[in-house]
């Protein structure tokens, strides 16, 4: 049986967990586009890990924050 991995949009609203060595990052928000899966609206917990795709959204970036995020995306450019 495959087990299905659901596309959320998170409105998130605070880091769970940070793990520098296990580079692992959780986040808990709300899902802020309902499908089949997931009710909109509905808390949930996101497990970011190393080489898994995110999209971030934000309204504004500063330059420090754009900065960091390429440092960390391309570390040997």
């Amino acid at each position: 049986m495959m087990k299905h991995k659901p596309s959320v949009q998170l409105r998130s609203e605070r880091l769970n967990d940070f793990d520098t060595q296990a580079c692992f990052l959780r986040l808990r928000g709300r899902n802020i586009v309902g499908n089949q899966y997931v009710k909109m609206g509905a808390y949930r917990s996101l497990d970011l890990e190393l080489n898994r795709n995110i999209e971030l959204r934000k309204r504004e970036w500063d330059t420090i924050a754009l900065d960091r995020i390429d440092i960390q995306t391309y570390p040997n450019i």
